[in-house]
């Protein structure tokens, strides 16, 4: 989560909020945990976007769908360097390459050396702390442990809340970050959707009528 938010200091236009931070946060933890260099993944992430007017979709979709195409297993290195703009990127390195669960459970033989090497919980990658190991969070929230990869010394939560925090919020009031092009929260979002379907299929059916009885405009019975 900590990558994402610094290509998202680099490229605004990267930034993931809410669940889709959290849900992109842990697959890119299993790249990180798989060998992949953060370096790398950021370059996949921040390549150029498309102008707006060239898809038909948002931002976080795109940037979402580039990182769940990611290969579980890291490009081999050709002559000590890889570029990380190189087409090759895009495609498995080596034959039939494992998925990022798969890898992740074939890691998990590495164990906590927290309490002096007496923790021994399973963690994703060698020399990583459990999160009962994990300083608190320095915010002192109480909800979770301090991500490592921060200086700053943030749960995920706080990181989360702090990303947030630097948004405007919703048009309708609900107190939600505004995550949408229309001004509202991706649930506000959906429910105004709905009700333009249903304005749509009220306005289709008094259409409907009015041809039917073949004079345009004739108000409709309640």
């Amino acid at each position: 989560m900590a990558l994402l938010m610094d290509c998202a200091r680099r490229d605004s236009r990267t930034t993931l909020t809410g669940d889709l931070l959290g849900t992109l946060g842990r697959h890119v933890e299993g790249l990180l945990a798989a060998g992949w260099d953060p370096g790398l993944l950021e370059a996949q992430i921040t390549a150029p976007l498309p102008r707006p007017e060239e898809v038909r979709t948002t931002d976080a979709a795109v940037i979402a769908k580039r990182i769940r195409s990611i290969p579980a297993a890291p490009p081999p290195a050709r002559d000590g360097t890889v570029t990380p703009t190189d087409p090759a990127l895009s495609a498995p390195a080596v034959p039939a390459p494992r998925t990022v669960h798969k890898e992740l459970t074939a890691r998990t033989s590495h164990e906590c050396p927290g309490k002096d090497g007496q923790c021994g919980r399973h963690v994703p990658a060698a020399g990583q702390l459990c999160a009962g190991c994990r300083t608190p969070c320095s915010a002192g929230c109480g909800r979770g442990p301090a991500e490592q990869a921060r200086p700053d010394g943030l749960c995920r939560s706080c990181i989360q809340d702090q990303a947030d925090a630097g948004l405007p919020r919703c048009v309708d009031g609900c107190g939600r970050a505004a995550v949408r092009k229309d001004g509202r929260c991706s649930p506000c979002h959906h429910e105004q959707r709905g009700r333009d379907h249903e304005e749509a299929q009220r306005e289709e059916a008094k259409a409907a009528f009015a041809a039917l009885l073949g004079q345009e405009g004739v108000p409709t019975p309640l």
